[in-house]
């Protein structure tokens, strides 16, 4: 297998980030800030290309060698793990930075400077982080026979404090802003799928250590086996393409050893009751030669684009793309329910419309200013929701004098908004009963707000 060599923009984009770190030592500039963002957004396509690349080598891996099946799929089991631990603190640091304006994988308040270190330095995240990364580095490492590949694997993810004063954690995001965070959060999932990549790529060229699944061919000395073993043509050779580090099926001519095919979906993970789309890219294949198939639900066809349909039984699906006799490309995903949608309620102030979700006390002019019920999800695909109906109820402070008001639609009613007109602090003002339809739900009840006036 040919020496890895770090390609120079990579290098470069390490530069820049040990040069980040220390102006937002200095100060939080403007410049810092929008350094992170250009830096995270060259990390994520590179993490989808080493997801997509990483994914090509299992199924190569588990055709041609279905004795290394146990170790692959251990592989896959573990670094997921850590992915999803990572993703978990990405997200957490979003909803800590954005709280009432948060919405999943989109940070609006880039520069708080409490998200990260709230996240990470509570509850032991941070430190269960670095045990987590310990473990998996050093069960990759295991499973590696040369000494260059371990040294490699050994310098991805580095948890090791540079001073006695402080543990890793600390050092690592005391002070990062929010964006800043996310952005070494991408930089490590990018070194995790780094890692994996190496120890898959050991298995596929034969020189990962071999478990007792792994047996010489019978009646050869163990010996003779081993050199076999090592004589097999690495499937990626010197003339191997790299983009941004990641080996690619394009040669050195500029031909495809295959032909390529991608498919995506447009959020990680397949929800059920949702048409999940999907992206399918081809070179040197038609699409219309192509059988897309689905273990645990179906791939339909509709306007043009392939639509995942998963079971509701599944937890997880794989997506299978062929020519009709070769397999092309393999994908499997997590299946989740769609996330249950939280009610708000919408009003205007200063000729800026904000949502309100309750439990935060809220002025009389703030109040006056609401002119519907809304219902969205925090997180997953947009799911369209309508209010199809909701109830009020109002509680007069110093007495036992309740009045319930319903409506249909997600408006008030003008009985609602003169009962609203008349509040003052103190008094108790709920809506509930909220009804909706989208998704999965058909005039599904959803959770209450409680109004805090003030």
């Amino acid at each position: 297998m040919s020496k890895y060599v770090m390609p120079p923009r990579q290098k470069m984009i390490n530069l820049i980030y040990i040069i980040l770190i220390a102006i937002l030592a200095i100060h939080i500039s403007k410049d810092a800030i929008e350094g992170y963002d250009i830096i995270s957004n060259d990390y994520r396509p590179q993490i989808a290309q080493l997801q997509t690349y990483n994914e090509e080598l299992r199924v190569r891996l588990e055709q041609e060698k279905p004795e290394v099946t146990g170790q692959v799929q251990s592989v896959k089991e573990k670094t997921n793990a850590i992915r999803q631990e990572l993703n978990d603190l990405k997200e957490n640091i979003i909803r800590t930075a954005d709280k009432d304006e948060y919405q999943s994988g989109i940070l609006k308040n880039r520069d708080n400077e409490k998200a990260t270190p709230d996240v990470l330095l509570s509850n032991k995240r941070g430190n269960n982080l670095k045990n987590s990364i310990a473990t998996y580095k050093q069960e990759m490492e295991s499973m590696l026979a040369g000494d260059a590949q371990k040294k490699l694997v050994s310098s991805y993810m580095n948890i090791t404090p540079q001073t006695d004063n402080a543990s890793w954690e600390e050092e690592t995001f005391s002070h990062l802003t929010a964006n800043a965070g996310i952005t070494m959060l991408d930089k490590m999932e990018m070194e995790l799928l780094s890692c994996e990549k190496e120890v898959l790529l050991a298995m596929t060229n034969g020189t990962g250590i071999q478990t007792s699944e792994v047996t010489p061919e019978a009646g050869k000395p163990q010996k003779e086996a081993e050199k076999e073993v090592e004589k097999e043509p690495a499937e990626l050779s010197d003339n191997q393409i790299f983009v941004n580090g990641v080996p690619t099926d394009i040669l050195a001519d500029g031909t495809l050893k295959k032909p390529f095919v991608q498919m995506a979906p447009e959020a990680a993970v397949l929800y059920k009751g949702y048409d999940n789309k999907l992206q399918l890219t081809s070179i040197g294949i038609p699409q219309e030669q192509l059988k897309v198939s689905m273990k645990n639900g179906k791939v339909v066809m509709r306007n043009n684009r392939y639509i995942a349909l998963p079971d509701n039984n599944s937890r997880t699906a794989v997506i299978t793309v062929s020519d009709g006799a070769d397999v092309l490309a393999r994908y499997e995903y997590e299946v989740r329910n769609l996330p249950a949608p939280q009610p708000y309620l919408s009003y205007s102030h200063n000729g800026k419309n904000t949502l309100y979700k309750g439990d935060v006390p809220l002025g009389k002019s703030h109040l006056l200013g609401m002119n519907e019920l809304v219902a969205q999800a925090n997180e997953g695909p947009q799911v369209k929701y309508k209010v199809v109906s909701f109830e009020t109820v109002f509680i007069e402070a110093g007495s036992n004098k309740v009045i319930t008001l319903k409506n249909k639609g997600n408006k008030f009613s003008g009985e609602q908004k003169k009962a609203i007109e008349q509040l003052q602090a103190g008094d108790k003002f709920y809506i509930t009963s909220i009804t909706v339809s989208g998704g999965q739900k058909t005039d599904e009840q959803i959770g209450s707000i409680n109004v805090v006036l003030y």
